[in-house]
């Protein structure tokens, strides 16, 4: 016959440690959503923006619109202060309604003016520069530079003519640091990070199709490939006929580049 031990038991009670930790973490989550709730929506092309945007002190939102991006930035913990600049009444006062209406009237300043001509030298860490044409983009930046430091960051995101914008930054000292594409009722967006560098890039599949998506293929490349692929055919089949030298120059600069993405697609090697 087996003796019968008395077992003691002791019932699981969280450390004082794990307590602690549970709390940080219900509060923490609490907070989150509470913050959230507070925060304007962005839209899928802005998201993809404010999550390339790293801490930073005082952000520059150029052609801000409706201020959602510094506001979201500001509620996030991500910025410390905003500038909120456009070059038209309307956006500004657009803006001021929104930072009015989200209580971040202490740290968002409006500015009315054109391009980065309403920042101090040195004033911005981060600087955005959304929803503009990649040449207007570039013109932007060249008229403003000596108010850029050499750690100042540039948040771009051109709706066209990125292939120009790319080679402007290569050939002015600019880097892209990262390049992601975002998708917005079924448009592709890029958006890219931007430092002070002396990468030049004079591959022209490289300046066509942007050298991190080659590197890194994020969300949305192959679906990218095939709208290159589309546009591209549809730009060759326009120029059929032409007898003219630079159409002709242009075909066979298009052409090419169709045969590149066609290895990219393969998985071969360029």
């Amino acid at each position: 016959m087996h003796k019968r031990t008395n077992h003691h038991y002791t019932p699981y009670l969280p450390t004082i440690s794990r307590r602690r930790n549970f709390l940080l973490l219900f509060v923490g989550r609490k907070a989150m959503v509470i913050i959230m709730a507070h925060c304007p929506k962005l839209t899928p092309r802005l998201q993809a923006v404010a999550d390339m945007v790293a801490d930073c002190g005082t952000l520059a939102d150029i052609g801000t619109d409706h201020a959602y991006l510094p506001v979201y930035l500001l509620k996030t913990g991500k910025i410390q202060h905003a500038i909120a600049s456009d070059i038209r009444k309307g956006p500004v006062a657009r803006a001021q309604s929104t930072i009015k209406r989200f209580g971040e009237s202490e740290r968002i300043e409006t500015r009315l003016g054109a391009g980065m001509t309403t920042l101090q030298a040195g004033e911005a860490d981060t600087v955005v520069i959304s929803g503009m044409g990649g040449i207007l983009i570039a013109n932007i930046i060249q008229e403003s530079e000596a108010l850029l430091t050499e750690n100042t960051a540039l948040i771009l995101q051109p709706m066209t003519a990125m292939r120009e914008l790319r080679e402007y930054l290569s050939e002015n000292n600019f880097c892209i640091a990262q390049e992601v594409l975002a998708k917005e009722e079924n448009k592709l967006y890029h958006i890219m990070k931007v430092v002070r560098g002396t990468e030049k890039i004079t591959d022209l599949t490289e300046l066509y199709l942007g050298k991190r998506l080659l590197e890194n293929r994020p969300p949305y490349f192959e679906e990218y490939l095939a709208g290159r692929v589309h546009a591209l055919r549809t730009a060759t089949n326009g120029m059929e006929h032409s007898k003219s030298k630079n159409v002709i120059k242009k075909s066979e600069e298009y052409r090419y580049l169709l045969g590149q993405i066609a290895m990219i697609q393969k998985g071969e090697d360029l």
